[in-house]
C-alpha cells in the first residue's frame, strides 16, 4: 500500500519560514488566568461546501489568538496536496492557500489535532475536521469510536484509519490514510469518508511518527473492518483496547463440528479475528485424504 503523507511533513519548515517575518507572539499580560479551551469558530468556505474553486484559500477562524507554530504543527490535510500549501495568518484567522491548485473533483479533509494551543497554552478540547470538495459532491461517511487502556479512556492516543484495498496493511511501515487524536474521553471521529472498506487501529504513539514501534508502543487491533456504503454511511466501532505486543501464540484447545459447513474452534486466549480470517483451513476426511 502506498502511504499517503499529510502536510505535517513540511509544516515545521513552513512555520519556521513564515514566523521569521512575523512579530513575536507572547501570552497577553495581566488579568485572570485563561483556562478556556480555544476552538475553531468558523471556516470559509463552510465545511461541506462543494464546487470550491481550485485556487480558493480555506480560512480557519479561531475563537482567540493562537500559538501559530503549534497550530501549524497540528494541521493535517488528507489527501496531501502534491506541494504543501501556503499558510498565512491574519489576526486569529489562518488562510490555507494551495501552492498551485487543489485537485479536481476531490474531497479534502482538513484536520486540526488537539495539540493546537492558544497563547496561554490551552489545547483544543477535541480534534476538529472540516471538509470541502472541488467537485459537485462531497463524501459523507463517518467512523467513530473510543480508545481504552486498562479499561480507562485514553486521551492523546492516535486513531489510524486505513483504506482496505486488498493489499497487506502494516501499521509498522504504512502511514495511515487518515489520523486523529483521541480527546479527553478517549473518543475519536473520522468524517467525510468515501464509500469503501476501512480498518482502524488505536496507537500509543510516543514519538509521534504515526507508525507502530513494537516493544515500546501499545496498539489496539480492531475486531473487524468497517464497510461504508449507501445503506450504512456511519459506523460506531467497538472500543479499541491498547495492549502491549503479545508474542505468545494462541493455541486451539477444542474443535467441534456444528454442521457440514461450520466448525467451532476454541482457543486458550482472545485471538485477532482479522488474522484468523486469513488463515488457510485444511480438512481431512475420515479416510485420511484431504
Amino acid at each position: 500500500m502506498n502511504a499517503r503523507l499529510s502536510c505535517r511533513t513540511a509544516s515545521g519548515i513552513l512555520a519556521g519560514l513564515f514566523l521569521l517575518g512575523c512579530a513575536k507572539q507572547a501570552p497577553p499580560p495581566g488579568g485572570p488566568v485563561d483556562q478556556t479551551a480555544p476552538d475553531m469558530e468558523a471556516v470559509e468556505p463552510a465545511s461541506g461546501s462543494v464546487g470550491v474553486p481550485r485556487q480558493a484559500p480555506i480560512i480557519l477562524h479561531f475563537s482567540e489568538a493562537m500559538n501559530r507554530r503549534e497550530v501549524e504543527r497540528a494541521l493535517d490535510i488528507f489527501p496531501a496536496p502534491p506541494a504543501p500549501p501556503n499558510l498565512a495568518w491574519r489576526g486569529s484567522a489562518l488562510s490555507i492557500e494551495p501552492d498551485t491548485a487543489w485537485a479536481a473533483n476531490q474531497t479534502y479533509i482538513i484536520t486540526l489535532q488537539v495539540e493546537a494551543r492558544d497563547l496561554r497554552g490551552n489545547r483544543l478540547a477535541r480534534s476538529r475536521q472540516v471538509a470541502f470538495s472541488t467537485g459537485e459532491k462531497i463524501d459523507s461517511g463517518k467512523v467513530s469510536g473510543t480508545i481504552l487502556r486498562s479499561l480507562r479512556s485514553q486521551a492523546g492516543a492516535l486513531a489510524l484509519c486505513y483504506r482496505v484495498d486488498g493489499t497487506a496493511l502494516n501499521p509498522e511501515t504504512d502511514t495511515a490514510d487518515y489520523v486523529v487524536v483521541s480527546d479527553a474521553e478517549g473518543h475519536f471521529e473520522f468524517e467525510f469518508l468515501s464509500p469503501g472498506s476501512y480498518r482502524v487501529f488505536g496507537l500509543e504513539d510516543r514519538d509521534r511518527d504515526w507508525l507502530w514501534n513494537i516493544g515500546s508502543e501499545w496498539i489496539a487491533v480492531p475486531g473487524a473492518d468497517v464497510e461504508l456504503n449507501e445503506f450504512q454511511a456511519e459506523w460506531e466501532l467497538q472500543p479499541l483496547h491498547l495492549t502491549a505486543l503479545d508474542t505468545v501464540r494462541a493455541v486451539p484447545t477444542a474443535c467441534r463440528r456444528l454442521s457440514d459447513r461450520f466448525v467451532r474452534v476454541d482457543f486458550d486466549r482472545a485471538t485477532d479475528a482479522l488474522v484468523l480470517s486469513r488463515c488457510e483451513v485444511t480438512t481431512h476426511s475420515p479416510g485420511g485424504s484431504e
